[in-house]
């Protein structure tokens, strides 16, 4: 029984290390080589022993850069540019969907998934933002003392009818966090990044601030 528990444990631990080791070879092709196609085949070993949620993050990153340089590939036809990129899409959403499955707790894995959606805004793709936000406010109810976690919102923001998205927001955060604990900053206290969303100590509601 020792022996064959034994040999479990070795089992486990070769997986991990050769996860690891495929892993660091992904993030060097990346990283020094800017070879995104070495690196994903890499990174995608390395999920193959051993399937934690940062190794597909890792992915996610590939393939926003992946997408960013298909828009930037001026040698393709509309339509070639226009298949490569949603394949491309469809693959970095996939990545992203797995690291929630793998780890639905941790914040990083739903503003890993808000990312991808926020990375085509510009693009004015029906419904984008909305994941973004719904994302970004997943984020938000696991961290919810993290101010970040509601400043990238803010990014989703900047793409969209201001006054009827401010509305929207403000509402889905009254929603899961309640009022008044966070609110929208006021046109007067909007910044050239579009402001920040502000903590309201709750001493300062009971006095009417």
């Amino acid at each position: 029984v020792i022996i064959v528990a034994s040999l479990g444990i070795f089992y486990i631990f070769s997986k991990k290390y050769a996860a690891s080791y495929y892993f660091a070879k992904g993030i060097y092709s990346f990283n020094s080589e800017s070879d995104l196609t070495k690196a994903e085949d890499n990174i995608l070993k390395a999920v193959n022993f051993d399937s934690q949620d940062r190794y597909f993050r890792g992915l996610t990153e590939i393939g926003l850069f992946k997408m960013q340089r298909t828009i930037n590939n001026s040698s393709l036809s509309a339509d070639d540019l226009r298949a490569e990129f949603q394949r491309n899409l469809s693959a970095t959403i996939k990545y992203a969907q797995q690291a929630i499955s793998v780890n639905n707790l941790d914040p990083l894995n739903w503003i890993n998934m808000a990312k991808v959606y926020e990375s085509v805004l510009p693009l004015k793709i029906e419904g984008a933002a909305n994941l973004a936000l719904n994302n970004y406010i997943e984020a938000a109810k696991r961290d919810p003392n993290n101010p970040d976690n509601f400043n990238v919102m803010l990014n989703v923001y900047d793409y969209n009818d201001k006054l009827v998205f401010e509305s929207e927001m403000e509402n889905r955060l009254n929603f899961y966090f309640g009022s008044p604990e966070y609110y929208w900053a006021t046109k007067s206290d909007i910044n050239p990044s579009f402001g920040r969303y502000k903590k309201i100590a709750t001493a300062e509601s009971a006095d009417g601030n």
